[in-house]
C-alpha cells in the first residue's frame, strides 16, 4: 500500500530549491577540481625535472666539541630492546657527515634545532660563548633555540637572540657581563622574533 504525503506550497518551493542549491553545489564542485586538477598535472609533468632537497637536521649537541661514550637504546636482530654504548657527538664528526651529505645533494638545509649552546663544561664557564664559533662554522642555515638555549638566564638569552647591532645589546653586554655574549650568524626562529644575521 502506497501512501501519498501532502505538502504545502512552500514546502515544495523549499524543497525545489535546495534540489537547485545541491545541482549547482555539484557544478561548481566539478570546476573546483577540474581547477584543481590541471596544476597537479602540470606538477606532475614538472616533477621530471625537479630537484630534491635535503633537510638536515642539527639537535641536541649540548656543547659536545668532543666525541663521548652514550648509552643508547636499540634493538637485538631478533627486535628485542636492548641498551648499547655507542660514540655520539663531537663536532669534527657531525661536520664531517654534514660535509658528505652536501657534497650529494647541491640543494640542502642545514637547520638547528636548538639544545645547542648548554651542556658541556667548556659552553657552562664561557655562558656558550665556547660553542658559538665552531657552530657557525658548520654552515647552518636556519635554526630555533631550544629549552636548554635559556639555560643561561633572560639576558644572555635575549643577548644571544636579539639584533647584535641595537645600542642596547652592546651596553648590556659590555656592562653587566665584561664581554660580549656571543650569537649564531644564521637566521634565528624563536617566540615572536627572527634574528636575522646577515
Amino acid at each position: 500500500m502506497r501512501k501519498s504525503i501532502t505538502r504545502a506550497p512552500s514546502e515544495a518551493r523549499t524543497e525545489r530549491r535546495c534540489v537547485a542549491a545541491a545541482r549547482a553545489g555539484l557544478r561548481r564542485l566539478k570546476v573546483g577540481l577540474l581547477l584543481l586538477t590541471a596544476p597537479v598535472i602540470a606538477l606532475t609533468n614538472g616533477l621530471a625535472h625537479a630537484e630534491t632537497i635535503t633537510f638536515i637536521q642539527l639537535n641536541d649537541l649540548h656543547a659536545h666539541l668532543t666525541p663521548h661514550r652514550d648509552l643508547v637504546r636499540s634493538q637485538s636482530a631478533s627486535g628485542s630492546p636492548v641498551a648499547v654504548i655507542e660514540t655520539l657527538g663531537g663536532l669534527a664528526r657531525i661536520a664531517t657527515l654534514i660535509k658528505k651529505i652536501r657534497e650529494e645533494s647541491t640543494a640542502s638545509v642545514l637547520m638547528n634545532i636548538g639544545d645547542t649552546y648548554h651542556g658541556g663544561v667548556e659552553a657552562l664557564y664561557t655562558r656558550g660563548n665556547a660553542i658559538v664559533e665552531p657552530v657557525n662554522a658548520l654552515g647552518i642555515d636556519i635554526g630555533v633555540p631550544g629549552n636548554w638555549d635559556f639555560a643561561y638566564g633572560p639576558v644572555t638569552t635575549r643577548l644571544r637572540y636579539s639584533d647584535p647591532d641595537s645600542t642596547l645589546w652592546g651596553l648590556v653586554n659590555k656592562v653587566m657581563f665584561g664581554s660580549e655574549v656571543q650569537a649564531p650568524d644564521y637566521p634565528m626562529l624563536g617566540g615572536s622574533q627572527v634574528h636575522l644575521a646577515y
